[in-house]
């Protein structure tokens, strides 16, 4: 596992784990978009636009892999966390047709990312309304360990 995928998430499982955080990278996607494709013509500076840009777009996505495993049961919890991150790519299947319409409609690439860009709007309205899981236990947690009847047969407790 690269680095790069695995500070963003160890960022935001010790340090940054609240809405205001999310919140942040959010609204900084939604500012930064505009900014990288629109305004930053110095390929320099646009190096360095996507490094910042990349930083809280990562961020975005760190948050998944922490807490959605969190708020289900352990017999649903592969299922769901496999829909959570592969349903979106099922729907993105279709993102090229869309891109390239807007691409062709808007007349150029940094008028159609900022468009899709304004999907960050989504998140920071998402956010708030979350339900937090510091700090409380894993669903079914204390069932799992006896069994849902007691002690599973068979065993010495």
């Amino acid at each position: 596992m690269s680095a790069r995928r695995t500070t963003p998430s160890i960022r935001s499982n010790l340090v940054f784990r609240s809405d205001t955080t999310t919140i942040l990278y959010y609204l900084m996607c939604l500012i930064l978009t505009p900014l990288v494709y629109l305004w930053v013509k110095d390929i320099h500076l646009l190096l360095l636009a996507f490094a910042v840009y990349g930083f809280f777009i990562q961020g975005c996505f760190s948050w998944t892999p922490i807490w959605l495993p969190e708020l289900f049961p352990t017999r649903m919890r592969a299922t769901t966390a496999g829909f959570i991150f592969n349903a979106p790519r099922l729907i993105s299947a279709i993102a090229p047709l869309i891109a390239g319409t807007l691409i062709v409609g808007l007349g150029g690439y940094g008028k159609a990312a900022t468009i899709i860009g304004m999907f960050y709007i989504l998140g920071l309205i998402a956010v708030p309304f979350l339900p937090e899981t510091r700090g409380k236990p894993l669903p079914e947690a204390d069932t799992l360990a006896l069994g849902e009847d007691g002690p599973a047969q068979g065993s010495l407790a």
